[in-house]
């Protein structure tokens, strides 16, 4: 069976657990070269192990998605050791705050922001340049309905 995305570089933000992930998984079983990123280096390095026992080519890169200098670091690592990237999967993702605004804490409102918006935006940053370069790339942003619940309810 041909393995359909030999010689493809895929980013997973949020793949040590979840979709991230399966998403991994699978990917690494269709032939694509994975680096995976999450705050947990015990769920990444797990992830990378079962790639690897499958016969995939993996790589677990420690990184706060909300942090500039993690994402630079992450991005960099990926493309030393792969080549440059030729698909980002942004999956990292936090529930929550989830009640009415006036009761939200702000703090945990702004953090939410921060891991779903600011992140996607520097990994693309990241990755963006290289693709308009080589003309060719995929960015795919998961999502769930939780991101955009919203509770006004009184």
């Amino acid at each position: 069976m041909a393995k359909e995305l030999a010689g493809q570089v895929a980013l997973i933000t949020g793949g040590g657990r979840g979709f991230g992930k399966a998403i991994a998984l699978r990917l690494a079983a269709e032939g694509a070269s994975v680096a995976i990123t999450s705050r947990t280096q015990d769920e990444i390095n797990q992830t990378e192990s079962e790639i690897s026992a499958a016969g995939g080519s993996g790589l677990a890169v420690r990184g706060d998605v909300t942090r500039f200098e993690d994402v630079e670091h992450v991005v960099r690592a990926a493309t030393e050791k792969f080549g440059p990237i030729t698909l980002l999967i942004n999956n990292a993702g936090i529930p929550g705050p989830f009640a009415p605004t006036w009761a939200a804490d702000p703090d945990e409102w702004w953090f939410a922001q921060e891991v779903h918006t600011r992140a996607f935006f520097m990994f693309v940053r990241g990755v963006l340049p290289s693709m308009i370069e080589r003309g060719a790339g995929r960015i795919i942003a998961v999502s769930a309905i939780a991101s955009y619940r919203v509770d006004f309810a009184m």
